[in-house]
C-alpha cells in the first residue's frame, strides 16, 4: 500500500513515519513543510497524481495556538485552505484520508470528557480552523478517518508543554501551572501506533478520539513530570489559567474519551502517567 504523509517533520509526524516505516506492507512517501506546501494546490495535485497513494495521512498544520490567534489569516490558510486542497485532490483521485484534529474544537462547557458525538463549538482560532478542516473532510472525502487527540508530548523535538516545562526546570525558573485546565496528555508514540492500527486493520470510516487513558490538570501534569525525573527539590505553584495572559482562550475542560474505541473493544491505550514516564526515560539524555 502506498501511504503519503504531510507534516512529516512535526512531533507526531516523526513518530508516525517511524512506525509506518517498519511495516512491510507500506510504501511510504513522507513530506515535511519544506517538501510540500499544502497551501499550493498545484503542488498538492502534482504530488497526489504522481504518487497515487491509497491513503493520505494529513498532519500538516499550524499548531501554535497563540500564534494562530495572533495571525488568524495564516492559520486559516494552512489549517483550512490547505486541508481543503488535500481533500479536493483526494476526492479527485479517489484516495482515502486520515485527518488529525484536536480537543480544541470543543468549548469546555461540559464537566466530563468529550466523546465523538458531542457537538463542537471552538473558542479560539486554532480550534475553529481545525473544525473547519473536519467539515471539509466530511464534505469532500467519503473514505476518511478524523482522529482527534490532545496535549501531545513526545520525540526529541517536543515543543509543547512537557518540553517547555522541562526547560524552565533546567533554567531554575519559577514553576507555575494552571489548575483549571483539564485535558488528556497523549504520547505521540501511542497515538502513531493506534493510527497505524486503524489503517492496517481497516477500522470503519469515521471519527475517533485517540488519547492516553485518564485526565489531569496542567498542574497535575507538571507535578508528575517532576516525579518522573526525580527532581524533588522543585515545586510547582498552582495558579489559574488567567495568570498567563495568553492571546488564545483555552477551554477549561478539553479532555477526550476514546468512546468509539471503547465500544469496539479497541481502547487499549495505556494511562498517560505510564506513557509520560517511558518518554522521559527514553529521551533523558536529550531533556
Amino acid at each position: 500500500m502506498k501511504v503519503a504523509v504531510t507534516g512529516a517533520g512535526g512531533m507526531l509526524g516523526k513518530s508516525l513515519v517511524d512506525h509506518i516505516s517498519k511495516k512491510k506492507w507500506v510504501n511510504l512517501f513522507a513530506f515535511d513543510s519544506t517538501q510540500l506546501d499544502v497551501t499550493d494546490i498545484l503542488q498538492v495535485q502534482s504530488m497526489l497524481s504522481s504518487i497515487k497513494p491509497e491513503i493520505v495521512i494529513h498532519l500538516a498544520a499550524k499548531t501554535d495556538v497563540d500564534e494562530c490567534e495572533l495571525h488568524p489569516e495564516e492559520a486559516y490558510r494552512v489549517n483550512y485552505l490547505g486541508t481543503r486542497y488535500i481533500c479536493y485532490s483526494c476526492s479527485a483521485e479517489d484516495i482515502a484520508l486520515v485527518y488529525l484534529s484536536s480537543d480544541m474544537i470543543f468549548d469546555g462547557s461540559k464537566n466530563s470528557p468529550y466523546i465523538e458525538t458531542d457537538s463542537p463549538s471552538p473558542q479560539n482560532i486554532y480550534g475553529k480552523t481545525k473544525y473547519a478542516g473536519e467539515k471539509v473532510v466530511e464534505l469532500f472525502v467519503k473514505r476518511h478517518y478524523i482522529i482527534r487527540s490532545a496535549w501531545l508530548f513526545g520525540g526529541q523535538h517536543d515543543h509543547k508543554f512537557v518540553r517547555k516545562f522541562l526547560n524552565r526546570v533546567k533554567d531554575r525558573q519559577p514553576l507555575k501551572a494552571a489548575v483549571d485546565l483539564i485535558g488528556s496528555p497523549t504520547y505521540t508514540e501511542d497515538l502513531a501506533a493506534k493510527i497505524v492500527e486503524i489503517i492496517e486493520e481497516g477500522y470503519p470510516w469515521g471519527t475517533y478520539h485517540v488519547v492516553n487513558q485518564g485526565l489531569c490538570s496542567r498542574y497535575e501534569f507538571a507535578q508528575h513530570i517532576l516525579t518522573c525525573i526525580k527532581y524533588e527539590s522543585a515545586q510547582v505553584e498552582p495558579v489559574p489559567s488567567s495568570f498567563f495572559k495568553l492571546p488564545a482562550p483555552r477551554a477549561g475542560m478539553s479532555a477526550l474519551q476514546n468512546y468509539t474505541l471503547t465500544l469496539m473493544n479497541k481502547n487499549d491505550l495505556r494511562p498517560w502517567q505510564d506513557a509520560l514516564e517511558q518518554y522521559l526515560k527514553r529521551f533523558k539524555k536529550n531533556i
